[in-house]
């Protein structure tokens, strides 16, 4: 028995592999609570390999730090266990952005904009809301953000953290331009086309690197309604 599963011994019930990468296997299933049993997302990175482990060991400290903020505010998964190489995740009963395709639904992204307000109002910048996989629509009809990966914890609001909630603000943006154009606003119009400087050198510099090593070393790719897997 492996040190992630040895941690959550008897509580854990897996129903599911949903995704299995060079940075952790992602499982769906039961995990036992004092509440009694729920259904429950697991992320471990207690079997990926060696080359990849410190990457994904940052990844997972990352999630582990923002979810125990996040999971309390009602927009994201709550942290139902958080161990050294395994964290276990309440379930949201909804489906993706790019399956839900709520076009025209007002309600919809009007609860969106008060999720990634709660979420910079308690310090946590999402980093990765472009991808219409990380935007739930729950069974409630309202939004959730979920992949915590790539979140940033902050204790002061300074430049950095403006300029991160910003693109989370402008990625939010773009994808209610996608269902619902006709309901932008100026300022809206504005934000969307106005990248911030830290992107714009991002996608001249880095990107193309980043692409190579996801794509090319790590051979990840973004699939729709799925996610990154292995190819």
């Amino acid at each position: 028995m492996t040190l992630a599963l040895r941690e959550i011994e008897g509580r854990w019930t897996s129903r599911l592999v949903l995704k299995r990468d060079s940075f952790s296997t992602v499982e769906r299933g039961r995990f036992s609570t004092p509440a009694g049993e729920v259904e429950a997302v697991l992320r471990r990175i207690d079997e990926v390999p060696w080359w990849s482990f410190p990457i994904a060991h940052h990844l997972f400290l990352r999630e582990r730090r923002a979810l125990a903020i996040a999971g309390q505010l009602g927009i994201a998964p709550p942290l139902l266990f958080a161990g050294r190489r395994v964290l276990v995740r309440g379930w949201i009963e909804g489906v993706a952005l790019q399956i839900a395709k709520p076009h025209g639904d007002r309600a919809y992204f009007h609860s969106a904009r008060i999720a990634v307000r709660k979420l910079h109002r308690a310090g946590i910048c999402h980093n990765d809301l472009s991808k219409q996989q990380n935007w739930l629509r729950g069974s409630d009809g309202r939004a959730y953000l979920t992949d915590f990966q790539l979140a940033s914890c902050f204790q002061r609001r300074g430049r950095l953290f403006r300029i991160l909630a910003y693109e989370d603000l402008r990625h939010l943006i773009k994808h209610k331009h996608r269902y619902m154009r006709d309901a932008l606003t100026a300022t809206e119009w504005r934000v969307r086309h106005r990248k911030s400087g830290l992107t714009r050198s991002w996608m001249a510099t880095v990107k193309h690197v980043y692409n190579w090593v996801v794509h090319g070393v790590f051979r990840l790719a973004d699939l729709e309604g799925g996610g990154a897997r292995l190819l």
